[in-house]
């Protein structure tokens, strides 16, 4: 795996975020915060797909174990030349001490500090902690039972130059253009689907939904859809399983399918293509980059053959 190194603006990929998640936040009446130090750049040049995908990651444990009060993201240039710190705080539940020890552990998962109906973390915070190690920095976490959690990463992303670059399409941007394209959106966490599901009727689409696999197969027996939005990782039939069975149904109409998932690497692109998926989006879902997707696919003259 290798990072990139593309211009981005820190203060658009926050509110891009924020974006996001102040809608489940705020259906938790939980308020979300963000802060950027005047002294963090607007221009950095790094690998902003990553950096989204990590602050995603710990917005979203961030909210689903917070159940009171708020939550606050900060970005602030440290004395080292081209370091920056991220800081996502809770007032969550807390996370012990010992689980706090293995918490960047691969396939670990760490058990909180007190009684709670949410089970253990389930973002695989080691690869999160793998990726910020290939930026540069590195992660730790303050919490005690009772009193939040705040999660805390460092990455390198120097300074460049202001540069003009074409927009991608908004989805403010002729929304007109998709109100026409049945979508099945299968996704089994509930948090993202809820984020994907309002992303997506923003754009003048009212998806169906399954919650993994077994359900879009039902789906797409019953239902015509041009356009599937399949996670890669789910209980009962993952997405690449999914994909396989609905390309050997030769007897209907064959739909684009665009793999959603939380992984980072380039064999899972791969993959995806191997199990007869035509496309592949990064979680967190960044509203326009989806837009241009779904612009693409509809567009499209001729009934799709995988």
């Amino acid at each position: 795996m290798e990072l990139e190194h593309i211009p981005f603006n820190p203060r658009q990929l926050l509110a891009e975020l924020l974006d996001i998640f102040r809608p489940p936040a705020r259906g938790k009446n939980l308020a979300v915060l963000a802060d950027i130090d005047a002294a963090v750049p607007e221009n950095l040049v790094g690998d902003p797909q990553r950096l989204r995908q990590i602050i995603a990651g710990l917005l979203s444990n961030a909210i689903k174990y917070t159940q009171n009060g708020h939550i606050s993201i900060r970005l602030q240039a440290t004395a080292t030349p081209g370091l920056i710190q991220a800081s996502i705080k809770d007032t969550g539940i807390g996370i012990s001490k010992p689980a706090q020890d293995t918490l960047f552990t691969a396939f670990s998962q760490a058990d909180m500090a007190t009684p709670h109906p949410f089970g253990g973390i389930d973002l695989n915070l080691a690869s999160c902690a793998h990726l910020i190690r290939m930026m540069g920095g590195r992660i730790w976490v303050d919490s005690e039972p009772g009193q939040g959690a705040a999660f805390h990463f460092t990455f390198l992303a120097w300074q460049s130059p202001p540069q003009q670059t074409a927009p991608l399409p908004t989805h403010t941007d002729n929304t007109a253009a998709l109100a026409h394209l049945r979508l099945l959106l299968v996704e089994d966490d509930l948090l993202n689907r809820t984020i994907a599901g309002k992303l997506i009727a923003k754009m003048g689409i009212k998806p169906d939904t399954a919650n993994d696999g077994l359900q879009a197969l039902v789906q797409v027996g019953q239902n015509t859809y041009d356009i599937i939005l399949m996670d890669m990782q789910m209980p009962n039939m993952d997405g690449l399983t999914a994909t396989r069975h609905i390309r050997a149904m030769g007897h209907i109409h064959q739909p684009y399918i665009i793999a959603l998932t939380g992984n980072a690497l380039d064999e899972d692109a791969q993959a995806c293509k191997a199990a007869g998926m035509d496309d592949f989006l990064s979680k967190p879902i960044n509203t326009n980059t989806l837009f241009a997707k779904l612009l693409h696919y509809a567009a499209a003259s001729q009934p799709h053959v995988p």
